[in-house]
């Protein structure tokens, strides 16, 4: 780690910082030229989002961003450096850029370390920059989220009839979990981090991790009745935990008895007297 400043404005100021849920926006210059903003927002491993950075001010400057992906206080470990950018004379003027979280980060809270410099003292030369005149910097927190370990399992099906089923299953140690079905064998899909999947307990309703392969639940439970099912049709179904909801972070693993098929009750002719 290392002390950052800065002694004057009048080149221009961070106006505006986005990424995910942080949209941290500033009318004037830090005093001091830093601030810990104590603003933060949660992200899932391997999942892509956009930073957005916005500079106000009449001076061309550099910008450039750090996310410390190992924990370690340094900023300068290789991939750190998500945004290295200039901006021309121009006010205001916002640059973007797609940050995918490495699978292999740090979970937990590390630091995004966003710096601004006046392009008549140089470049900025990383995220402890010497220069403290027309220097300013903004720290974040980013909390990224950790894959559940451990994945539901031992699926049993109760109350099976031609276009109903309802399933029953031991969970794993993730805060929420979907389940997904799919006609004619088990799901082969697997879900996205960071992607916030609809459920519908009708089948072919809700959202979709792959080609017919529907999402039919996704809570806090142990417990689903699916139903719109075809008579004497087999069904699959997997149950896959996640942590932090909103920004999906899932165990994709197969466990005992799960996945596992079902098939619907057969339909038949209804005889009337």
């Amino acid at each position: 780690d290392c002390t950052v400043s800065g002694t004057s404005n009048i080149t221009g100021y961070l106006s505006n910082v986005t990424f995910n849920t942080i949209n941290d926006t500033r009318a004037v210059w830090v005093a001091g030229g830093y601030l810990n903003t104590g603003l933060s927002t949660i992200v899932a491993l391997g999942s892509t989002y956009n930073l957005s950075v916005e500079k106000t001010g009449t001076y061309a400057q550099y910008e450039s961003v750090w996310i410390d992906y190992n924990g370690n206080g340094v900023f300068t470990d290789a991939g750190e450096q998500v945004m290295n950018l200039s901006y021309s004379a121009v006010t205001p003027l916002a640059q973007n850029v797609n940050v995918t979280i490495p699978a292999g980060a740090a979970t937990g809270n590390i630091v995004m370390r966003v710096g601004l410099k006046y392009s008549g003292a140089g470049v900025l030369t990383g995220p402890c920059d010497p220069y403290t005149t027309y220097d300013e910097w903004l720290d974040y927190t980013i909390t990224i989220c950790a894959d559940p370990t451990t994945q539901a399992r031992s699926i049993v099906f109760t109350g099976v009839t031609c276009t109903s089923t309802i399933l029953n299953w031991t969970n794993g140690n993730g805060s929420n979990r979907i389940v997904v079905a799919k006609a004619g064998g088990n799901p082969t899909g697997t879900p996205v981090n960071g992607t916030d999947y609809v459920a519908n307990a009708v089948f072919g309703s809700g959202a979709t991790i792959a080609s017919g392969e529907f999402v039919v639940y996704n809570s806090t439970g142990s417990t689903i009745t699916v139903s719109g099912l075809a008579a004497s049709t087999t069904y699959g179904y997997k149950v896959f935990d996640y942590n932090c909801p909103g920004n999906d972070a899932y165990i994709t693993s197969a466990d005992v008895n799960n996945p596992l098929t079902q098939a619907s009750a057969g339909g038949g002719p209804v005889i009337t007297a």
